[in-house]
């Protein structure tokens, strides 16, 4: 990782971020480590692949991983203060088929507001979201971008169809619209061939630690998986048990993961300690417990 025209402050620590390989020719003997090692998954193909082929998947793969670096480096200046995105809506790609909103609206429509409360980003409408009740009326707010129509959208919330909390719209691929604001300095995160969003809480914190004084780690090497949203949220990642068990054979001193693959991280983490986070601050708040420097973190210019 490089930062442009700025001069980082060393670290003793490290931040490692995880990543697991996928070998689709399985044979008798690959079938038999599996049986015997409770580290090694053996899946169909398309549980990983889905219905894209290897080409199709390693491509979206390396997508994701570009908008994975954007959004690290939106939250960590986010969270030194700098904004670096206007953002200003919520945008989606698809439309779930008899969803709440199907017939409703249509993909190029933009959330601007629900039940009158402005949407920018996606912590915004998870807020709004998380409060409403599923069968209840709502109105969402949106703005087309190809006519700039803003009109009122009433429905009614749906229930989740992964058992969470609140009212759910039955969007897909959801996008933030925003206008990208001039970055101090010019950063470089060069990620190799590894592809996917799951780096992304490390790179935010590896940025964080470059940017500020003190022992972010507290000298140590922590390991980190974990999406990022701009604002600062963390998301669930796969393949958390074998990364927690590479983790522990790297001398990891703990492992950061999203909170709801916690358990099972740690069921494959050994003696490391396993630490869940739902947000950016609950990261560096369990880097704080392994004697990190988390606190009045600034932007230093020298």
């Amino acid at each position: 990782m490089a930062i442009d025209g700025f001069d980082v402050f060393d670290s003793d620590g490290e931040i490692l971020f995880t990543t697991v390989s996928v070998d689709s020719r399985v044979s008798v003997f690959d079938w038999l480590r599996s049986e015997i090692d409770g580290d090694i998954d053996l899946k169909g193909r398309e549980e990983v692949f889905g219905d894209l082929s290897r080409e199709e998947n390693r491509e979206r793969n390396l997508q994701l991983m570009a908008t994975s670096k954007d959004s690290a480096i939106v939250a960590a200046f986010g969270h030194l203060g700098v904004e670096v995105v206007d953002e200003s809506g919520i945008a989606f790609e698809s439309i779930v088929e008899g969803g709440p909103v199907d017939g409703l609206m249509v993909v190029g429509d933009v959330i601007i507001g629900v039940d009158g409360v402005t949407i920018t980003s996606f912590e915004s409408l998870r807020a709004e979201l998380d409060v409403k009740v599923p069968g209840t009326q709502g109105v969402l707010t949106v703005e087309n971008v190809d006519t700039l129509e803003v009109r009122d959208v009433e429905l009614t919330w749906g229930t989740h169809p992964d058992g969470f909390e609140g009212g759910f719209i039955g969007i897909g691929n959801v996008v933030v619209r925003a206008e990208d604001l001039p970055l101090p300095f010019d950063v470089d995160i060069d990620s190799g061939s590894i592809g996917g969003p799951s780096a992304g809480l490390a790179f935010t914190l590896t940025l964080i630690d470059l940017m500020t004084e003190g022992e972010l780690t507290g000298g140590r090497r922590v390991a980190v998986t974990g999406t990022i949203s701009p604002g600062g949220r963390v998301g669930s990642v796969g393949g958390v048990a074998q990364k927690a068990a590479a983790a522990h054979g790297a001398g990891a001193a703990g492992f950061i993961v999203p909170a709801s693959l916690v358990e099972e991280a740690r069921a494959h983490a050994r003696d490391m300690p396993v630490f869940g986070a739902e947000t950016l601050d609950d990261a560096l708040a369990a880097l704080a417990e392994l004697g990190g420097e988390t606190e009045d973190l600034q932007l230093i210019l020298r």
